[in-house]
């Protein structure tokens, strides 16, 4: 669901950029004197069960990897609504749930809604959603694949008290012509020129989205890079970011983003490479915010369909690379909390 989001580029600050080391390894010097850098992953949703199994068994084997490190990564996780109803009928996983959580990882709430390329079947713009696509929603109950009864039931899968406080939920804005990947582009009804064809809009469809419990509850959210292109995704300065803040939907008030970029074992216009990362970490200093997203899919030692090497290897990668460099993967929620530079402090 990644790709740059012109909503961002009126929004977000400009990234902040600075000459300073990493400083200290974990537990050294404060977040605040070195890059932020927060690892991102996406629960990609299928309706297909025994798929589910295989991806939660990579998420699992990325997650025990950092733990092996003991290196002080955190990561966040974000669910689909698939896999929070998948999840919802099997103790033993929320229990483990709960164990990655007490070890300093995040998990948050994700969502592919109803203009994605790959839809997961769970909106909260009903009206413009087509039918057809509930057959990914694995509710018995059509009529309750929203946004916000997938959000209620994550809450009962994590401890009692946990609080959900990032979403991912898009694309943000539309591809106007042609649509971005050809199909399912455009489906909230965007304005159309004088030739009647759709104009690309900034934020047409996460409005419609981020509405009821969702925008009541969730005050913050990851997405884009509001300036990552397809031609300037080599460009490690294209990946020191900032926080920001966006105004969606009936949110009570600005809701503070961090962007982050899908990296290259994954699919999108916007992939980056390990030396892009690397690049950007070396020239990265206070003030400056790098993020990745990977999908649990993708963690395999064997080539797919968007990765043609070993994504293992490569993600591992990122990790050696930070290790190097004095630093450590951070949660959203560490990075806002340690947030005292970037554009969203006025809405943290």
């Amino acid at each position: 669901m990644l790709r740059s989001g012109i909503l961002l580029l009126a929004i977000l600050l400009a990234a902040c950029q600075g000459g300073g080391d990493a400083g200290d390894g974990p537990g050294g010097a404060s977040e605040r004197g070195r890059p932020f850098f927060y690892f991102v992953v996406h629960a990609d949703p299928t309706s297909n069960t025994s798929e589910l199994q295989k991806r939660w068994n990579n998420l699992s084997s990325l997650i025990a990897s950092l733990e092996a490190r003991d290196a002080g990564h955190h990561v966040t996780i974000m669910l689909t609504g698939p896999w929070i109803d998948w999840l919802s009928t099997q103790p033993d996983k929320q229990a483990v749930l709960a164990k990655w959580i007490q070890s300093g990882h995040q998990v948050a709430f994700h969502s592919h809604t109803h203009n994605h390329t790959f839809p997961d079947g769970y909106t909260n713009a009903q009206a413009v959603f087509g039918p057809d696509k509930y057959s990914v929603c694995l509710r018995a109950d059509k009529n309750q694949c929203t946004l916000d009864g997938a959000l209620d039931t994550l809450l009962t899968i994590l401890p009692a008290g946990y609080r959900v406080t990032f979403a991912a939920i898009g694309p943000h804005g539309n591809g106007g012509t042609p649509p971005y990947w050809g199909v399912n582009d455009n489906r909230c009804n965007p304005a159309v020129d004088s030739n009647g064809d759709p104009i690309a809009d900034e934020d047409g469809c996460i409005q419609e989205e981020w509405t009821g419990t969702l925008a009541a509850t969730v005050p913050h959210a990851s997405g884009a890079y509001a300036n990552l292109t397809e031609d300037n995704r080599d460009d490690p300065k294209q990946l020191l970011g900032s926080s920001g803040c966006v105004q969606w939907g009936t949110a009570p008030s600005p809701i503070y983003y961090l962007p982050h970029a899908p990296f290259e074992t994954e699919s999108g216009k916007t992939e980056v490479r390990l030396d892009t990362v690397e690049a950007a970490l070396d020239l990265a200093g206070k003030g400056d915010f790098i993020g990745i997203v990977i999908h649990p899919m993708s963690y395999v030692e064997t080539p797919t369909s968007t990765f043609s090497g070993n994504g293992v290897a490569q993600v591992q990668a990122v990790f050696d690379a930070l290790e190097q460099r004095g630093l450590h993967s951070m949660t959203l929620d560490e990075v806002k909390d340690a947030d005292d530079v970037g554009g969203g402090v006025a809405c943290k």
